[in-house]
């Protein structure tokens, strides 16, 4: 497998075997994707490491890029064509129609071998979060959330949500201010091991919650109330990031929301 991380990597359709990419500074998901003709989820499926949380890049990280959208199988014990094509929702003829998988119905498979499944789809897991920190419970009784959220910080939007992604990415200076979006309560100020870095999770009392990552330096503490718009810390390139940003997500009972539907 080669390594191809000249300025114009080739477009998909001009390949027929996966390349390997070094990140580098700045990159998302959706930029690489965008680089080589392909949707960022087949990025993410090829790659162990972003299955565990794709907003989670580190320069120099080792990327697998697929030549062309769909899940690249490594053939384990037990595996037929036809279980891979129906743990992968295809059927057996889009894997042995890529000529490229040199595959008919009759071929047997060898563990180990690499098989491309296009138009492939898995599931997404849920992204993990390692906390260092105890987190505090948030007062029943907080009622000071307005439920209209306001911008956390200011800069350009490097990385939207999407379907492995569900958070805004907004790229500026290290020390930018961030802001909380909404009145509530500190429930975690501290590290995260699975890639956040230095994080600020907010309760707001209503069922939303708001997390802040990749921070330069904290200005509240937990356990800590505060109002809309306050100043709660600065932005930064902490845990696993290609350079310094805010990584805002906004969750409502657990489940993380596209921050561009609630915010102004």
């Amino acid at each position: 497998m080669r390594e191809e991380n000249s300025p114009e990597e080739k477009p998909a359709i001009e390949r027929t075997e996966p390349v390997v990419y070094i990140v580098r500074a700045g990159d998302t998901p959706i930029s690489i994707a965008e680089r080589f003709g392909l949707s960022p989820e087949t990025i993410v499926w090829a790659n162990t490491e972003l299955e565990e949380n794709p907003a989670l890049l580190r320069i120099g990280q080792q990327l697998i890029i697929p030549p062309v959208d769909g899940v690249l199988h490594t053939v384990k014990a037990g595996d037929t064509l036809e279980s891979i094509a129906r743990k992968y929702e295809v059927s057996v003829d889009d894997i042995i129609n890529w000529e490229p998988n040199h595959l008919t119905r009759d071929s047997q498979l060898v563990v180990g071998q690499q098989i491309m499944v296009p138009g492939g789809v898995k599931p997404f897991t849920r992204p993990r979060v390692a906390l260092t920190g105890q987190m505090v419970a948030p007062p029943s009784n907080f009622t000071g959330a307005t439920g209209r959220f306001i911008w956390p910080a200011t800069g350009v939007i490097t990385q939207y949500s999407w379907s492995g992604h569900v958070a805004l990415d907004i790229a500026n200076l290290t020390g930018t201010p961030i802001y909380a979006a909404d009145a509530g309560v500190v429930i975690y100020v501290g590290w995260d091991n699975t890639g956040y870095g230095n994080m600020i999770l907010i309760d707001h009392g209503n069922g939303f919650r708001t997390r802040y990552a990749h921070l330069s330096a904290f200005n509240v503490s937990a356990g800590q109330q505060v109002s809309k718009g306050a100043l709660i810390g600065r932005m930064g390139s902490t845990g696993r990031s290609t350079g310094p940003h805010l990584h805002f997500e906004i969750i409502y009972n657990g489940v993380r929301q596209n921050p561009l539907a609630y915010l102004p």
